[in-house]
């Protein structure tokens, strides 16, 4: 997989980040993912996220492809001590003792960490080892393109629009009339207020006052979230 361009002129940088299906294989016209597969999918995207680096803030997965919106922080592998990256190494390899900090492989595991080409091959690979296991039907062809698409986000307005337009995938495709009541999205789990949507919650908020931050600086998180969401809700019956 060739290098993904990174944004190292900001200390964060936020990524939309876009995977697909192929819309023609051999014998089959398309996978169209199903509520299971969603669902395994969406488990997935916030494992491996409580593994790397990167911070999610934004997803929603459709019949045929999926939106994530990401930051990356440049230097977030550095942040992370040794220990705690041997953790996260023994979770992920499924080791019932972690390496010892020390070691290369843990070295060389904490700068990958924080590397998006590795989280989306991760993410790529996992889930369509678990969909060919589960469908029991010899597959011809790539279940994803084999490379995912990334735009950077440089601008509030950027960043917004870029959410917006994530959110309400599921109501331009007619599924539902409102964005909070398609499960498979991060506005959904925001609508619930359950733990996943709190975390993304404050992540957009975050976000927000990165972009922001003089304009926000004295308003509480609620006031700066109740208006993008009021923008969100505007658009979903416009």
């Amino acid at each position: 997989m060739r290098k993904r361009f990174y944004d190292e002129e900001c200390q964060e940088a936020f990524y939309h980040l876009i995977i697909r299906v192929p819309e023609h294989t051999s014998g089959q016209t398309e996978y169209a993912f199903k509520d299971d597969h969603k669902l395994y999918l969406e488990n997935l995207l916030f494992k491996l996220e409580g593994i790397y680096c990167l911070k999610m803030v934004s997803f929603c997965i459709m019949s045929t492809h999926v939106h994530i919106i990401l930051s990356r922080d440049n230097d977030a592998h550095n942040q992370l001590s040794l220990v705690e990256t041997a953790k996260r190494y023994k979770k992920y390899y499924k080791l019932k003792v972690a390496p010892d900090a020390r070691c290369a492989a843990v070295r060389k595991f904490r700068i990958q960490l924080n590397n998006l080409s590795e989280f989306m091959r991760d993410l790529q690979r996992r889930f369509t080892f678990w969909y060919n296991n589960k469908s029991g039907i010899k597959r011809h062809g790539s279940l994803w393109h084999p490379r995912f698409k990334s735009v950077s986000l440089t601008s509030l307005k950027a960043f917004l629009e870029c959410m917006k337009y994530v959110e309400l995938n599921p109501v331009r495709a007619k599924m539902v009339k409102a964005p909070g009541e398609y499960q498979f999205c991060s506005w959904g789990h925001i609508c619930k207020n359950d733990p996943r949507g709190s975390y993304l919650k404050r992540r957009i908020v975050a976000g927000i006052r990165y972009f922001n931050t003089l304009e926000n600086k004295n308003l509480p998180d609620e006031k700066i979230f109740k208006h993008y969401a009021g923008d969100l809700e505007a658009l979903a019956y416009y």
